[in-house]
């Protein structure tokens, strides 16, 4: 299996090019878990967790893997329940939104929205301007390192991991410099998905 896809844009002294195949493959194990339970609100079977597996192994993306289970009929179902959006849901997307999509949405928009529907909104804006911003490395790192930092300070009870939970900006953004594009995008995906659950 060809780790190709894990190291591009790594710098020469980043500690990943040195992972093995099996460590490799037992961190994308962990992702796809993380995924459904953060994504779906359920385990992912082993049928599922098997395709996945295969998908990453011949250099699909984990951006990938999450877009393709925000679109597939199973999520449409999730996105069609009858709910109400807590208030802390709302306040908090108005106010992510504004401060690091540079988008401002009023609370009005989002109340017809149920909770599957926004986490996919909020996460797909936020991968879109991933990819605008990281053409700024400079801009990018600060970004996300200021991001992760704020998430991880005001809703560490919700998250899971260490740097996850990691409060101070200049460690995220060291972290950030060592890590391939794909597990920073699939760090802000778990993350915002997990947040936003914990608002409901």
């Amino acid at each position: 299996t060809s780790t190709e896809s894990h190291t591009l844009g790594l710098s020469s002294k980043s500690k990943f090019r040195y992972l093995t195949e099996q460590q490799v493959q037992s961190m994308d194990y962990t992702y796809l878990n993380d995924l459904y339970m953060a994504v779906r609100k359920s385990k992912a079977t082993d049928q599922e967790l098997s395709m996945w597996m295969n998908t990453l192994a011949q250099g699909g993306s984990r951006e990938g893997v999450y877009r393709a289970l925000v679109l597939d009929g199973k999520y449409a179902a999730l996105e069609e329940q009858p709910s109400t959006l807590n208030p802390k849901v709302i306040d908090f997307t108005v106010k992510f939104m504004e401060k690091y999509l540079a988008q401002k949405v009023k609370s009005k928009n989002l109340e017809p929205l149920n909770i599957y529907s926004l986490k996919r909104i909020v996460t797909e804006k936020t991968l879109d301007t991933f990819d605008e911003i990281k053409k700024k490395p400079d801009d990018f790192y600060n970004w996300y390192s200021l991001m992760q930092a704020e998430l991880a300070k005001d809703y560490a009870q919700s998250l899971k991991g260490k740097m996850a939970k990691e409060a101070d900006a200049l460690k995220h953004k060291q972290w950030a410099q060592e890590m391939p594009e794909q597990h920073l995008k699939s760090e802000l995906i778990l993350k915002l998905h997990t947040v936003l659950n914990s608002l409901i």
